[in-house]
């Protein structure tokens, strides 16, 4: 990804079950001057809906990523 409105699909898999899982970039915001960064994505699939939020953030030795996603499998029930 390289900013707000970039389109791209990744490879999504549990055991032998793989399907495409499109995202787009909703927030872009890259770390910098020491600076936390933050990249939104939104899940746009027919299969798996939800977002996810990767935090880059500054240590003293290099960058911690926290990497959070809330999905939904359509046609699993709540």
């Amino acid at each position: 990804p390289t900013g707000v409105g970039t389109v791209f699909t990744a490879r999504t898999g549990v055991g032998p079950l793989v399907f495409d899982d499109p995202m787009e970039v909703v927030r872009w915001t890259p770390p910098a001057g020491g600076r936390a960064g933050i990249c939104l994505l939104e899940k746009r699939g027919s299969v798996v809906l939800g977002r996810a939020s990767i935090d880059v953030l500054p240590t003293h030795s290099g960058s911690h990523v926290v990497w959070v996603e809330e999905l939904r499998v359509r046609l699993v029930p709540r």
